[in-house]
C-alpha cells in the first residue's frame, strides 16, 4: 500500500513499517495495535512559526527592558565624560597659574637678617628673648640661604630650581606657606607646603596643613607627596629647624612671625 503524504507527525508500525496518521490506534496496513508512546512530545512539535513568535517576544522584551538603560547611557555617558574632561582641564589650568603676591626676585630693599645666629644667641641668654621677623625678611633670608648649589636639574636640564619664598597667615592659629619655584622648559612652576607651629612634649614641631601646585590646593595627605620636591630645601635649613624646635613659642601672624626663646639652663 502506498504511503499517505502528510506534514503531520507519523506513527510508524513496528510490524510492517507503515507510517500511520498520529490519530490512529491500529495500523492501517496490518491492523496491529500501534505504540503511541512513539509520538513526539509537545516540546518537540514546536513549529517554525511558534519559534519565530517566541523569538519576537524575546526581542521585544529585551528592547523594552533595556530602553531606559539605553537612554540613560546615551545621555549621561557623554555628559559624564564632558564633565570629567572639563574638571581635568580646570585642574591643569589651576596648577600652572602662579600664586598670589609673588615677591620680586630683584628686590634688594630688605636686608637679610642673621636668623641662625639670632636663635643661637637667644638660647644662650639667661632669660627669654623675643625676635620678630617680617615676611619680607624671611624671604630675603631664604634668598641668601637656599643657594644656587641646591638647584635640581632633571629631564636633560629642563627642570631647574629657581628660588624659595614664604607667605605668612594668622588664620588657622598661624600658618606659613613655603613655596619653591622651579623652571620647567623655561616656564615658572610653583609648589608649596603649608605648615603651622605646634607645641608638643616641650618642643615646637611643624604640622603639615596642606599644599598646592600653582593655585590648585591639596589636603595634607596629598601635600605630603611634595616632600621629594622640598628635600633639598629643608636640608639647606636643617640648622635653623633644630634651633626653632628648642624655642618656647612661635607665633605666626599676618606678614610676620614672633619667636620667643627658652631661658638657658643654669650651670650647676
Amino acid at each position: 500500500m502506498s504511503q499517505p503524504k502528510s506534514d503531520h507527525a507519523k506513527l510508524v508500525c513496528k510490524e510492517c513499517g507503515y507510517e500511520n496518521e498520529a490519530e490512529r490506534v491500529y495500523c492501517h496496513n496490518c491492523g496491529v495495535k500501534l505504540d503511541r508512546a512513539l509520538l513526539p512530545s509537545a516540546s518537540d512539535k514546536v513549529q517554525p512559526s511558534e519559534r519565530r513568535r517566541k523569538e519576537t517576544i524575546r526581542q521585544v522584551r529585551k528592547a523594552t527592558h533595556g530602553a531606559t538603560g539605553g537612554v540613560m547611557h546615551t545621555f549621561f555617558g557623554p555628559l559624564f565624560r564632558s564633565v570629567a574632561l572639563a574638571f581635568l582641564a580646570g585642574c591643569i589650568v589651576q596648577s600652572v597659574r602662579p600664586p598670589d603676591e609673588i615677591p620680586d626676585p630683584n628686590d634688594l630693599s630688605v636686608d637679610s637678617p642673621f636668623i641662625q645666629f639670632d636663635l643661637e644667641d637667644a638660647l644662650k641668654a639667661p632669660g627669654p628673648r623675643r625676635a620678630v621677623y617680617s615676611e619680607a625678611q624671611l624671604n630675603a633670608y631664604l634668598k641668601t640661604t637656599v643657594r644656587a648649589k641646591g638647584r635640581n636639574r632633571g629631564s636633560g636640564g629642563q627642570i631647574e630650581f629657581k628660588r624659595a619664598f614664604t607667605h605668612l597667615y594668622k588664620e588657622d592659629g598661624g600658618s606659613i606657606d613655603f613655596i619653591v619655584e622651579h623652571e620647567i622648559f623655561g616656564k615658572p612652576f610653583y609648589i608649596s607646603q603649608r605648615y603651622g607651629p605646634v607645641g608638643k612634649d616641650g618642643k615646637i614641631t611643624a604640622e603639615l596643613r596642606g599644599g598646592s601646585m600653582g593655585r590648585l590646593t591639596f589636603p595634607p595627605f596629598i601635600a605630603r607627596a611634595h616632600d621629594i620636591v622640598f628635600k633639598k630645601f629643608w636640608k639647606a635649613l636643617d640648622k635653623e629647624l633644630v634651633l626653632l624646635g628648642k624655642m618656647q613659642s612661635i607665633t605666626v601672624g599676618d606678614r610676620s612671625v614672633e619667636v620667643i626663646s627658652k631661658p638657658a639652663a643654669k650651670a650647676p
